[in-house]
């Protein structure tokens, strides 16, 4: 955290408001409390006053001395100093608990906190943030230190796994007002610590200037592959992969088979982008021995190639991450959902109720085999009465489930869960049940995997009963981000795992809101076996 807490840009904001200016315009004096003299001390104070100039260049720091890190020490040297001069505008201290002392003591002078804007280095305890709410201290920059803490463990489990780790792993820091305040402490504001550079004990930011560009490097050309665009949930993916290119100034290259099954044109798809040039490129395969080839003619161009919605290592080629979420385990999660449905339906429990359900298999392959095993396995587990009737597929299609659905019912009048290894198949089948007169979340209920919108927009409408939402949006950002850490030289993990929730309508709306997304993290292959991605202990 040192000199990136170059945090002056906002004290810039404090100081032009009071005076009814702009940053850029306006004047000011500052006044620094100094910790005790090491590299701690040398960092905070050259980055703010690196802020200090870039943002408001005519302010001053009309003075600096050390408080040795202590309160009682900031409110002495802030007293004497605002003796010497009463127009100081703002003390910076190296920490808060220097700052706050200064605080005091310019309200034992008579200064009102709207007089005399304070600042700080570090994050602290819940005092300050009481000081924050009651308008007694301007701003800090919040470094979170419980979540650095969880950070320190993490490492070393990462370690104690056999992970590489960072050689410097940066924590995030961020400046807190009383604006910001209830986000900080909600931990909206903390993002994914990340491998940093070293930070030095020189005159020069820990980040170089051109960094950004030199990591970036520059207007990159990918490639992104889905099996094909008949899905929500791929569209939803290229969407989220579309605009973080945007926002990095990227060029996105999105192409596909016209339909999942043609393995054939996958390979040519992927092979066409090579051709074009793209410098690093994401597919989502779907039959093994194909993305094998793409795998392999990516490889031979030197191209960095990633597989998306795919956590399942390749026997042959070289992959640089495999990113998507735990199917068999998302899959049991969901079984436990349709347990307590069934229950509920029967004010039963769910180990003890009995019921009917139906399973809407994709084309064959991992994923109809995860899907299908992990689900069956939560029913086993949390609902060991309730009976698998039937199974067959409907090849990711709504249409298809629909078709399936209807013969099902016909057959057998008395199912009472229909679930598709894809939310389209279970949405077909919830529109046969009730073109057949059945009402949905009362005589059957549909569940599904991907949560798409338009499955999010028919669980608004109760017309769905629940979904294993795994945001295809966010998935498709998290590719992209993949992308830059490799571009940038960075280490990634082999299996980067994003998370999966089960969405109903009791919780559609935190889902929406991106309050249950979970940072992607290493996680385990997933392997096409009759076991748990994880296994059991």
């Amino acid at each position: 955290m040192g000199w990136g807490g170059e945090a002056g840009g906002n004290d810039r904001e404090l100081i032009a408001k009071k005076y009814n200016s702009t940053p850029a315009e306006t004047s000011g004096k500052v006044f620094i409390l100094l910790g005790i003299d090491s590299i701690f001390s040398h960092r905070r104070t050259g980055g703010f006053k690196a802020g200090l100039e870039k943002n408001c260049p005519n302010v001053e720091v009309v003075g600096e001395q050390s408080a040795e890190w202590l309160r009682t020490k900031g409110s002495e040297v802030a007293a004497i100093a605002l003796q010497k001069d009463p127009d100081i505008d703002v003390f910076y201290g190296n920490s808060d608990e220097m700052a706050i002392g200064a605080a005091l003591a310019a309200e034992q002078l008579g200064w009102s906190s709207t007089r005399t804007s304070l600042r700080l280095g570090l994050t602290a305890t819940s005092r300050r943030w009481d000081l924050l709410k009651e308008g007694k201290f301007s701003a800090t920059l919040g470094v979170d230190p419980v979540r650095m803490g969880v950070t320190v463990v993490d490492t070393m489990e990462k370690i104690f796994a056999g992970e590489e780790v960072p050689e410097i792993i940066l924590t995030p820091s961020v400046v807190v007002t009383p604006e910001n305040l209830q986000d900080y402490l909600d931990g909206k504001l903390w993002t994914e610590p990340v491998a940093g550079f070293p930070e030095l004990d020189n005159d020069l930011p820990t980040v170089p200037e051109e960094a950004p560009a030199a990591m970036a490097g520059g207007a990159h050309t990918v490639g992104f592959v889905p099996p094909a665009l008949t899905s929500p949930f791929h569209v939803a993916m290229v969407d989220g992969a579309t605009a973080r290119s945007e926002e990095l100034g990227w060029t996105i290259d999105v192409q596909a088979p016209a339909s999942e099954g043609d393995f054939a044109a996958f390979v040519t798809t992927v092979e066409q982008l090579l051709e074009k040039g793209v410098e690093a490129i994401s597919i989502n395969p779907i039959g093994t021995d194909s993305a094998i080839t793409a795998v392999k003619a990516a490889n031979a161009k030197g191209v960095p190639i990633l597989a998306h919605n795919f956590i399942t290592p390749f026997s042959e080629g070289e992959v640089n991450a495999y990113i998507g979420y735990d199917q068999w385990g998302g899959a049991e999660k969901l079984a436990a959902t349709t347990c307590e449905l069934i229950a509920k339906k029967y004010n039963s429990t769910p180990a003890e109720t009995s019921g009917k359900v139906f399973i809407l298999l994709g084309i064959d392959s991992i994923f109809s085999h995860r899907r299908t095993g992990g689900f069956k396995a939560g029913l086993e587990k949390n609902c060991p009465n309730v009976e698998v009737v039937g199974e067959q597929s409907a090849e990711w299609l709504r249409t298809k489930g629909s078709e399936v659905a209807a013969i099902a019912l016909q057959k057998d009048p008395d199912i009472d869960v229909f679930y598709g290894n894809s939310d389209e198949m279970a949405i077909g089948a919830a529109l046969a049940a009730e073109q057949l007169g059945l009402v949905i979340n009362q005589d059957f209920f549909a569940v599904g995997i991907d949560g798409n919108q338009p499955t999010l927009d028919l669980l608004k409408e109760g017309k769905f009963s629940a979904t294993l939402g795994v945001d295809p949006v966010r998935m498709g950002v998290t590719v992209v981000d993949t992308m830059e850490k490799i571009f940038a030289g960075e280490e990634v993990p082999e299996i980067i795992l994003t998370p999966s929730v089960v969405v109903t309508p009791e919780n559609l709306q935190d889902y929406l809101d991106g309050k249950l997304w979970t940072e992607p993290v290493a996680g385990f292959p997933e392997l096409d076996n009759d076991l748990p991605t994880v296994p059991e202990e």
